[in-house]
């Protein structure tokens, strides 16, 4: 069996140091740690500079016209502003959408339960009284659990916002 040292598989391994290594693992370090402790102040930066990306092209043709830059910029603004509020406005016409069908979903959905507890009372042996027992102890045990999830994940989405 023939070993191959690693500064041949390596080369640049040969002129580092272990102290020298160490201090580039702690840059590397301090430098994610950095990253991961300012994501509140750079995920903002960042979100501006791809909508700033985004909308060159279309400043950049309407300055080509004549038109002033300022005025462009307004421009994109305006047209950012207006695609939200078109998504936004999709979204709450889903949402009320689907409020006008609530009874006929509740229905369905009761309906998909029934089917589900009499698969589980043939394959399985437990009865559909048994099933609502046990669901409701998982319930009782998870109340807390539930609650903090939910608020956990209001606050991440919110935070982002």
């Amino acid at each position: 069996m023939v070993v191959i040292p690693y500064f041949y598989v390596f080369p640049f391994m040969r002129s580092l140091t272990l102290s020298r290594t160490t201090l580039i693992l702690f840059f590397l370090f301090i430098v994610f740690a950095t990253l991961y402790f300012a994501k509140a102040f750079f995920i903002p930066f960042t979100i501006a500079g791809i909508l700033a990306m985004l909308f060159l092209p279309l400043s950049k043709k309407l300055e080509g016209k004549g038109v002033n830059r300022g005025f462009a910029a307004v421009i994109s603004i305006f047209i950012i502003l207006l695609f939200f509020a078109l998504v936004i406005g999709m979204v709450v016409w889903q949402v009320q959408d689907l409020a006008k069908d609530k009874d006929k979903v509740q229905q369905q959905i009761t309906q998909k339960i029934e089917l589900l507890k009499k698969a589980v009372d043939k394959k399985l042996g437990i009865s559909p009284k048994k099933q609502e027992e046990m669901l409701k102890e998982q319930q009782q045990s998870s109340k807390g659990n539930i609650g903090q999830t939910g608020s956990k994940i209001f606050t991440s989405l919110f935070s982002f916002l």
